[in-house]
């Protein structure tokens, strides 16, 4: 999830990750913690790197195009 914001000529991005239980029950699971702490560590890489974040973006929504599938935008 994401949330994107222009100000002052300058485009802010809100990153959000939900992450479900592999269970039907929320407990602490060390297979929930770890895929949490590697998208965290994805997260911290695209925020030092927003330009190739976006060229990621941009390749993803127009093979999703190309494969006839609605915009996420």
């Amino acid at each position: 999830m994401s949330s994107l914001k222009l100000e002052n000529s300058e485009l802010h991005a809100h990153l959000y990750y939900c992450k479900y239980s592999s269970e039907d029950t929320a407990g602490a699971r060390v297979a929930d913690l770890y895929g949490i702490c590697c998208q965290a560590q994805k997260s911290i890489r695209w925020a030092e790197r927003p330009g190739n974040m976006l060229k990621h973006l941009q390749r993803r929504e127009a093979d999703r195009i190309k494969a006839g599938h609605p915009s996420r935008f």
